[in-house]
C-alpha cells in the first residue's frame, strides 16, 4: 500500500490517500462534501471529478457507462470508482459538491461607530512672520495638539523630508494623518482618505 498526496481544487484542500482507497473515501476523511447519491456504487454519476495532473486507476465499467468517451479523455472520473496511483491534482466542479462554495456579496447594513487606528485632521498653520519663524514640524504638532486636544510628539521621518515645501505649496493648510502620538502622513486639504476593514473569521473572510 502506498500513500499519495491529493490536491482538491478549487477548495485548497490537500491530504494523503492510499492507492487502495477511493477518492470519494479520501475526500470524506478530509471533510470534503462530494455528492454520492448511490452510496459509492458508481451508479448515480453525481461524484464526477476531473484529474488535472497525476496518475489514477483505469476506468471501471461503471465509469464507462456513466461518462462519455470525451469526458474520460478529458480526465473526468467518478470519485467513488477511482483510486490514486501517484500524487494527483483534482478539480471538483460545483455540481459535485454537497454544499456549494459561495462568495457573500450582501450583508445586513448595521451602523457601527468607527474606531480607526489612523485619524485625519484638518490643520491650518499660522503663516510664519519674520519676527517669529518656528520650525514647521513644531508648528504642526503644536497646532494639532491645541486644536484637537491630542498628544502628538513626533512626525514620521518620510513626512519630515517633504514637510516644508508641501506646506508652502498648500498655502499652510493640510490633512494630517495621526496614529497614536505620531503624524504618519500629510496631504492637501481637502483630499480623500480611503479605509478598508477586513474580518478574518473561522470559515469566512469579509471585507468592506
Amino acid at each position: 500500500m502506498a500513500d499519495y498526496t491529493i490536491d482538491f481544487e478549487p477548495l485548497g484542500r490537500r491530504g494523503q490517500c492510499s492507492n487502495n482507497e477511493s477518492i470519494l473515501d479520501c475526500a470524506r476523511r478530509f471533510s470534503i462534501g462530494i455528492n454520492s447519491v448511490c452510496g459509492g456504487q458508481g451508479i448515480c454519476g453525481t461524484c464526477k471529478v476531473q484529474v488535472v495532473t497525476g496518475a489514477v486507476s483505469h476506468p471501471t465499467h461503471s465509469e464507462r457507462d456513466a461518462l462519455s468517451t470525451a469526458e474520460l479523455e478529458n480526465g473526468w472520473r467518478l470519485a467513488c470508482q477511482t483510486s490514486p496511483q501517484g500524487n494527483c491534482r483534482l478539480y471538483v466542479p460545483p455540481e459535485s459538491m454537497t454544499t456549494s462554495q459561495r462568495i457573500q456579496v450582501e450583508a445586513m447594513d448595521i451602523t457601527v461607530p468607527p474606531e480607526p487606528a489612523v485619524c485625519d485632521y484638518k490643520v491650518e498653520l499660522p503663516i510664519p512672520a519674520l519676527s517669529d519663524i518656528p520650525a514647521d514640524a513644531d508648528s504642526l504638532l503644536q497646532t494639532l495638539n491645541q486644536r484637537y486636544k491630542l498628544q502628538c510628539r513626533s512626525i514620521d521621518i518620510e513626512v519630515l523630508r517633504s514637510l516644508s515645501p508641501s506646506l508652502r505649496s498648500w498655502q499652510w493648510q493640510c490633512r494630517a494623518s495621526v496614529r497614536g502620538a505620531e503624524v504618519i502622513a500629510i496631504g492637501p486639504w481637502p483630499s480623500k482618505h480611503l479605509g478598508l476593514a477586513i474580518d478574518l473569521g473561522t470559515t469566512k473572510i469579509a471585507a468592506y
